[in-house]
């Protein structure tokens, strides 16, 4: 059924009213309730929001009404009566003038397409109003509506005040706050802009309401800090190049090693480089595959395969080479330095006394002769080299010069003696040459094979020998016993403070003096100079041979007996022409004395007393091949004296 609508005048209002064709008799107070609700609705209304309402009782609507939404008429009339009619009389006035002006055109008719389409918006329209969907045709309770009402009208909420200016005017200054890293905070207003600048290495764009930030490829740092507040790293770019202030650079790729390369290479690569390739680096390399050095002295140096030096501040270089003592040199294959201040330099060297040196290498090979004890329980030298067994056998001894030594040590020890090895066993000793030993305390032995055993002895030259304590042994395989001196190819002085000067020459008796090439003094005390002066006399403890003087080539040879004196070439020798003696003879002169036999006899002067067929005794002789009888005397050349007589002058 529709509903129709119709304008009746209120009273109470002072206002034309719409109420619906079916009120009847409404009195005041339902018509203030009708007037009361149709407020109501034109608050609600110019509210802008959207209700559906089916209204059951008058609608009284005192001002302007506006339907923004579908409206669902089921058989409702509107009228109209307000001041608004008039309005709209004026406004069709107008519509009027506009449709009729021939200008605009509208006065013409609208075609009958356009006609349908106005009906057929109307129809949609229509269907809208009517639609069950938006409820607007539905009824609401009455008490929703005084519900609606009284929160359309509530005080606290507002809604039924308007927005004055002002306050629209506050909302509109509202600022808020723009802060960068707890500086000035700026104040914005919402219709502010906010410009975002690029900064270093930053580049800030937006796309829309978007803000992209973004940094540079290619950045540019002076300092980069990297990790925690506690543990970090600060990464700084000097002149000098790049600074991690002291932390290290950790986890990078081996660098290439390479002429040319700058690359950067690790702690793994050096140590290759220094402990496991063997290859080393430019002017100083290495190229073994035996086991590495140690350098176990406090501020000692090992350099080279197995090199080691144990002793403080002591040094080692080369293979096998071993520094045992303090502030030791070892420098060379195998070279020995085992005690302190010791210096050994030179393949196969070795220095075993205190500051004892060693310089040279190995050479000429030797035949190990040890000395055992006098019970023969025990080794206490090797070729004079004094040493600590506790057994005959090479293999027991503990100490080599009273240096404490390992098995090994001493296997290595006899090895380089064995094969010449150069050695300076003694305290202060020096050994320069090859397969030199100076086996004695202050002892020196230079040369190829030179040897001093001896205490304070020297040996010099190739083979020289210097056994004895204070000996002196000058010249190929020149000899010296204890205090003797040996000096020349071959010289020997073998007897204690004897003296052999020349080649060959030999002094073999106790304080013997032998000058000459050959000479021999070969009995106590004796003296022979000249060449092979002395030569076949020899002490005996049977006739108590000594005290032979022999002055001059092949003078003084084959004597037996004692103090005799031959001065001049081939004087006083031979005589050993029968079993006896000779004795105290003096012979003066070339051969004088010569093959004569017996004692106390004097020749003086070429050929005096030559070649006696028997023994003389007593006899003097003086003159050019003079001849004296036993107690004879002979004075003149050629003078004869027989027996107990006398012959002076020329052939008598």
């Amino acid at each position: 059924m529709n509903k129709v609508y119709k304008l009746v005048w209120n009273a109470t209002l002072g206002s034309w009213v719409a109420v619906s064709e079916r009120a009847k008799g409404k009195k005041k107070s339902t018509t203030n309730k009708v007037i009361k609700n149709s407020v109501l609705l034109l608050s609600i209304l110019s509210s802008g929001e959207i209700f559906a309402l089916d209204i059951a009782e008058d609608l009284n609507v005192t001002g302007s009404l506006t339907v923004t939404q579908d409206v669902i008429s089921n058989g409702v009339s509107l009228t109209t009566v307000n001041s608004n009619l008039n309005q709209a009389q004026g406004q069709l006035s107008s519509l009027s003038n506009q449709v009729n002006d021939p200008n605009t055109g509208l006065a013409s008719k609208a075609s009958q397409s356009d006609l349908n389409q106005t009906q057929n918006d109307l129809n949609t329209l229509d269907d809208q109003v009517n639609n069950a969907t938006t409820g607007l045709a539905t009824k609401v309770s009455q008490s929703d509506f005084n519900n609606l009402n009284n929160q359309v009208n509530d005080p606290n909420s507002g809604l039924a005040t308007k927005a004055s200016t002002a306050d629209l005017n506050s909302l509109k200054n509202q600022t808020w706050s723009l802060q960068t890293n707890n500086g000035q905070a700026t104040a914005v207003k919402s219709t502010d802009t906010v410009n975002f600048v690029n900064g270093k290495n930053i580049t800030v764009t937006n796309t829309g309401t978007n803000i992209s930030i973004a940094t540079s490829d290619n950045p540019e740092f002076n300092t980069v800090k990297i990790g925690d507040t506690t543990n970090n790293t600060t990464l700084s770019s000097t002149a000098d190049g790049l600074d991690l202030d002291g932390d290290k650079l950790t986890n990078i790729a081996d660098g290439n090693i390479a002429a040319g390369s700058s690359d950067a290479v690790t702690g793994g690569q050096i140590n290759d480089l220094l402990f496991q390739s063997g290859q080393g680096i430019k002017y100083f390399h290495t190229n073994s595959s035996l086991a590495d050095s140690e350098a176990t002295g406090l501020d000692s140096v090992a350099i080279g395969p197995v090199a080691k030096s144990t002793g403080e501040s002591s040094i080692a270089v080369g293979h096998f080479s071993n520094a045992a003592g303090l502030n030791s040199i070892a420098v060379g294959n195998t070279a020995n330095a085992l005690n302190d201040y010791s210096i050994a330099f030179g393949k196969e060297t070795g220095a075993l006394g205190t500051n004892s040196t060693s310089i040279g290498n190995g050479g000429q090979a030797r035949t190990l002769t040890p000395t055992y004890n006098v019970s023969n329980t025990q080794i206490i030298a090797i070729n004079g080299i004094p040493v600590t067994a506790t057994g005959t056998d090479t293999s027991s001894i503990t100490e080599i010069n009273g240096v404490a030594v390992s098995a090994a040590q001493v296997s290595q020890f006899l090895g380089a003696l064995q094969n010449g090895a150069n050695m300076a066993v003694g305290d202060k000793s020096v050994s320069l040459g090859a397969s030199t030993l100076a086996g004695g305390p202050s002892s020196v032995a230079i040369g190829n094979a030179a040897l001093a055993t001896g205490a304070n002895s020297n040996a010099v030259g190739n083979g020289a020998n210097a056994t004895g304590t204070n000996a002196n042994a000058i010249g190929t395989q020149a000899s010296a016993a204890t205090n003797a001196n040996a000096m020349g190819s071959s010289a020997s002085a073998s007897g204690s403070a004897s003296v052999a000067i020349g080649n060959q020459a030999t002094s073999a008796g106790t304080s013997a003096v032998a000058l000459g090439d050959g000479a021999k003094a070969s009995v106590v005390n004796g003296v022979s100079i000249g060449s092979a002066a002395g030569a076949g006399s020899v002490g005996s403890g049977t006739f108590d041979r000594n005290g032979h003087i022999s002055i001059g080539a092949n003078s003084g040879q084959n004597i037996s007996g004692n103090q005799s004196i031959a001065i001049g070439v081939g004087a006083g020798s031979n005589s050993t022409v029968n079993t006896g003696s000779s004795d105290y003879n003096i012979a003066l002169g070339t051969e004088a004395g010569a093959n004569l036999t017996g004692n106390q006899n004097i020749s003086i002067g070429y050929g005096s007393n030559k070649t006696s067929t028997s023994a003389v005794q007593n006899s003097v002789a003086i003159g050019s091949a003079t001849y004296t009888e036993s107690l004879g005397v002979s004075v003149g050349t050629r003078a004869s004296a027989a027996q107990g007589g006398v012959a002076l002058g020329y052939d008598s």
